[in-house]
């Protein structure tokens, strides 16, 4: 939308307090629909009918009192240049918006691709570490890892071989390492005893087979 200014100064200027009322009205309906149809306050004189409230009669007036000027068959409006915006300072002022907004709809796009990605939490993608972590350890995970390591201290892999029923060697557990460096030394103490019983057992089953 296009608005047209119409200027304070105008309130003091002569040439408007002497215009008659009709010519007053002709002047600023006149620019009105210059500002509207981006004419450059160019009017061609077959247009004025066209104008609501425009009087033609009154163009001689206007003319005397230097408010426009006719050349042939257009109509310029005097002031024009220095009041109102360009056709092209207008296009200009469009072409800038369209891409201001065109810019934001594809940060937002981004934006929203990037949060449809499943599985992006702080600590997957290498050097993302939360804030306020040192090493960008996730709150919990050491003492997740602890939790497990004492699962896997209760179970017993021998009992498990002894309720197989073919004659294959048992398979080792796999050990989870938490972070804490005393539990991983114990884990791997027990681990060694438990692969010596294995084996043991192991040895015994194919000597009685």
């Amino acid at each position: 939308m296009t608005d047209a200014r119409l200027p304070e100064r105008w309130l003091l200027d002569r040439r408007l307090n002497r215009a008659s009322d009709a010519a007053h009205r002709t002047f600023i309906n006149v620019l009105l629909y210059a500002v509207a149809n981006r004419t450059d306050g160019v009017v061609e004189l077959s247009e004025l009918e066209l104008i609501t409230r425009v009087r033609p009669e009154c163009v001689p007036e206007l003319v005397r009192l230097e408010l426009v000027r006719v050349d042939g068959d257009q109509l310029t409006l005097v002031d024009f240049a220095a009041t109102q915006t360009s056709r092209d300072e207008l296009e200009v002022l469009e072409n800038a918006r369209r891409r201001d907004r065109e810019k934001k709809a594809r940060q937002r796009a981004e934006a929203a691709e990037k949060a449809a990605v499943p599985g992006t939490v702080p600590g997957d993608v290498p050097g993302d570490r939360p804030r306020g972590r040192p090493g960008g350890r996730v709150p919990g995970t050491a003492q997740e890892g602890r939790k497990a390591g004492r699962q896997a201290v209760t179970e017993d892999p021998v009992t498990d071989a002894r309720e197989r029923d073919d004659d294959s060697p048992p398979v080792r557990p796999a050990l989870i390492v938490p972070d804490d460096d005393e539990l991983v030394a114990r884990q791997q103490a027990v681990e060694a005893a438990r692969r010596r019983q294995q084996e043991r057992e192991w040895a015994r089953r194919q000597a009685a087979g």
